[in-house]
């Protein structure tokens, strides 16, 4: 019984996805823990691929809100810059998650075939002096 309870845990466990994981083979800026004024654009790169072909009308996510991607801007070779629709001001950490099949790697556009991109999630933090974060304002009733 300790057993079976045991493999039931280490496999609940591996199954959630933890926060900060970007796959050894790709490079995101901003990357995981960094301090940014603003994020206005996700630069992903893929190590070894020629071939990365983003997608229009997709989005990620910011702390479980979706954003769009408004352009399949400056797809170059293993470099592929998504441009965010509403740009990330106010300061604050925030969990950044691509979604599965954002985009393809190793496409080929001859057989208009390519592999999906792994969901990736990581933590970024905004510190912007124009977009403080707002302190809790408490609730006051008139008397």
């Amino acid at each position: 019984m300790k057993k079976n309870l045991l493999s039931i845990i280490l496999v609940a466990a591996t199954a959630v996805p933890a926060i900060g994981a970007i796959p050894d083979e790709y490079t995101i800026t901003p990357g995981n823990n960094a301090n940014v004024t603003e994020i206005t654009t996700i630069i992903v790169e893929r190590s070894n691929e020629n071939n990365l072909d983003p997608y229009i009308n997709r989005h990620i996510t910011a702390n479980g809100e979706k954003i769009a991607i408004t352009q399949k801007a400056n797809s170059a070779g293993n470099t592929i810059t998504m441009t965010l629709a509403t740009p990330i001001v106010q300061s604050g950490e925030y969990t950044l998650v691509i979604p599965k099949a954002t985009f393809t790697y190793g496409y080929d556009y001859y057989e208009d075939f390519g592999y999906d991109n792994p969901e990736m999630s990581w933590k970024v933090t905004v510190d912007n002096p124009d977009h403080p974060l707002q302190p809790d304002t408490p609730i006051t009733t008139a008397v």
